[in-house]
């Protein structure tokens, strides 16, 4: 009779401090990778509402441009209000700025539109011609609105972004020149 060993597998398992160091470094991994999907989350969200926001006040910059170019002559403004436009087929076009309200309408005797919202401040401005090729932009003669040969408009837009508690801000300017006379 011959003593025979047991022959005793080991089995596969971490130890316990396998374990106490595989945790925290898995921990540290996860909250990383939170992290960076809640600032990638935020940071789209953000881009989205800048992009929505653009494209709408280009489309506004769009139609004022195109109403200012084929208008005959301004009938009227107030600072930061209206800006009323004799179009060359005999009626009026108007744009109107609610501070209250920040929108931006545009009427005509057909149709009344809102180009804008959430405006935060919004100006339009007359100006005539230069005089000689010398002056810029920013020191352009002031007009009336018989006398205007270029409509200036200047405003900023505010949005809040969904998942944050900041907003996202756009402004627009522009210059545009009377060409029906």
């Amino acid at each position: 009779m011959g003593f025979k060993p047991t022959e005793t597998k080991r089995r596969a398992a971490f130890t316990l401090v396998e374990i106490m160091v595989a945790v925290p470094i898995m921990l540290l991994l996860l909250a990383g990778v939170v992290s960076l999907y809640c600032y990638t989350t935020r940071s789209f969200a953000s881009l989205a509402s800048y992009s929505a926001m653009n494209q709408k006040t280009r489309y506004a910059s769009d139609y004022i441009s195109r109403d200012v170019r084929c208008a005959s002559s301004v009938d009227d403004t107030t600072t930061n209000n209206i800006l009323v436009l004799n179009s060359l087929s005999g009626g009026k076009i108007t744009y109107l700025y609610d501070s209250k309200l920040q929108t931006l309408v545009r009427s005509n005797s057909t149709e009344v539109k809102l180009l804008l919202s959430n405006l935060v401040s919004m100006s339009f401005s007359l100006y005539q011609r230069p005089t000689n090729s010398s002056l810029s932009y920013e020191s352009l003669p002031a007009a009336t609105p018989g006398s205007a040969k270029l409509i200036g408009f200047n405003w900023k837009t505010s949005q809040r972004i969904v998942t944050s508690e900041s907003d996202s801000q756009d402004a627009q300017a522009g210059i545009v020149e009377l060409r029906n006379e």
